[in-house]
């Protein structure tokens, strides 16, 4: 777990918050296993936009999975890179609604470019 909290940390994750995003059950003996650590890798890859395979990759960074259409309003002391962490957060918060609508008793339809859209059923 250490070697995933030092790459977390490098974009901006620190070890707090990613504890608060693993389920509350967790324990990091989860990770000392070679299953275990690919469990982990996968579930906060997926949580915080990241790729699994970078997160378990010993000597790399961790890689965002991003769309490359992404548009930022942005002070000009500041480029796209340093937005990757907010960013990755909007997407993370975005899911989470997404799939609590659908119970709720709206449709959501997956766009050819991949982003998805909310369509009332009324």
């Amino acid at each position: 777990m250490q070697s995933l909290f030092k790459k977390l940390q490098d974009p901006g994750f620190n070890r707090a918050f990613v504890k608060k995003m693993l389920p509350d059950r967790w324990d990091d003996s989860i990770a000392a296993t070679p299953a275990g650590l690919q469990q982990t890798t996968f579930m906060l890859g997926q949580l915080l936009c990241i790729r699994p395979d970078s997160l378990s990759t010993p000597g790399s960074n961790a890689v965002f999975v991003l769309p490359e259409s992404r548009i930022f309003k942005r002070r000009n002391d500041l480029d796209d890179e340093t937005l990757d962490v907010a960013c990755a957060l909007a997407f993370s918060a975005a899911r989470i609604a997404l799939h609590h609508l659908e119970p709720a008793g709206w449709i959501v339809d997956q766009q050819i470019d991949g982003d998805a859209a909310v369509v009332d059923d009324e």
